[in-house]
């Protein structure tokens, strides 16, 4: 996966609205091809951080075009799993 968004030697580069990663972190990726590279769905809302068993996802920043507020998904990671599968089709 490809991020346009990182940081070499002192620079750091971060576009708005990505995700920000860091070492060691745990997260669930929802990535889509984009030409020859991949990068993560909906900016920020595709980037789900697993921390004690849940998964959460940080949206509070965003700012959308129709002036609705944004809101964070958070949930136990085994639920949000089978509801992956659900949505999918996918038995266990």
């Amino acid at each position: 996966v490809l991020f346009r968004s990182g940081t070499v030697g002192d620079t750091t580069l971060h576009v708005s609205g990505m995700p920000v990663f860091h070492p060691g972190e745990n997260a669930v990726l929802f990535v889509e091809s984009s030409g020859t590279f991949s990068t993560v769905v909906g900016l920020t809302q595709g980037k789900f951080d697993v921390n004690q068993g849940s998964v959460e996802n940080a949206v509070k920043d965003l700012q959308f075009l129709d002036g609705k507020p944004s809101r964070a998904v958070r949930m136990p990671l085994e639920q949000f799993k089978n509801q992956i599968r659900s949505i999918l089709g996918v038995q266990r």
